[in-house]
């Protein structure tokens, strides 16, 4: 399904809701105020719901980087299976999407399966580079400067603190899972990180979108723009 040369992330089966999807639009229309080339990392891509989104959105002067493992297995993906009947989950795919999807995920993998997801997006141009490493690899190897991140791949409190401050520098920190139950360890992460920049005097902005369960730190110069966007003040 294609709309104004786009595809819709919802035709994919995955985690992120249309909530979340609606937010990474504002989000992205922001970033073209900043009026230069901008370099974008997603951790975490998925198979390609996410990423779908994300190119759809972002402005002509961003370049995207995805970086994953590209371990995710049928077991891992099968919570969404009991998500299927969640009437709040805007999940906004059925079962036999489903089915189909669990079963290429089997025989070829997730990067075989985000690939083929990707494969017909008019946007797919805008993404750069892609990294088959683990996280705490690529924090020893990485020699790119990155304004935006959006993380979906982390587990633990401390993987996220370490991931933020080593990009604490961006324009842009953003992510879901945001007051989830079934993620405490994010919330706990984003509010720590914000006491920390309180101490340290750098100061950062955090947006909540409690809808989406999405969060979003941004520098001084992105917050006017995210804050006019959302308020059209």
């Amino acid at each position: 399904m294609k709309c104004n040369d786009t595809v819709d992330p919802l035709t994919i089966v995955g985690f992120i809701n249309s909530h979340q999807i609606n937010v990474i639009e504002v989000i992205s229309s922001t970033l073209v105020e900043l009026g230069r080339p901008l370099n974008f990392l997603e951790l975490g891509p998925g198979v390609g719901r996410s990423t779908t989104a994300w190119i759809n959105h972002l402005p002509k002067v961003v370049d995207m980087h995805v970086l994953d493992s590209w371990m995710l297995t049928s077991e891992n993906f099968s919570i969404l299976e009991s998500l299927l009947q969640s009437k709040n989950y805007f999940l906004n795919f059925n079962e036999n999407d489903f089915n189909k999807t669990i079963k290429f995920l089997k025989k070829h993998g997730q990067f075989k399966l985000w690939q083929k997801n990707i494969q017909d997006n008019p946007n797919k141009h805008k993404i750069k580079k892609i990294y088959t490493i683990d996280f705490m690899d690529f924090l020893k190897s990485n020699k790119e400067h990155y304004d935006c991140v959006y993380i979906d791949m982390l587990d633990s409190e401390e993987e996220i603190i370490n991931c933020f401050n080593y990009f604490g520098d961006s324009v842009l920190i953003c992510g879901d899972d945001y007051m989830s139950e079934r993620h405490p360890y994010v919330t706990r992460a984003v509010h720590r990180f914000i006491e920390q920049s309180l101490v340290n005097k750098n100061q950062k902005h955090l947006y909540v979108f409690p809808e989406a369960n999405f969060y979003a730190i941004t520098s001084i110069e992105l917050s006017v723009h995210i804050r006019e966007r959302l308020t059209g003040k």
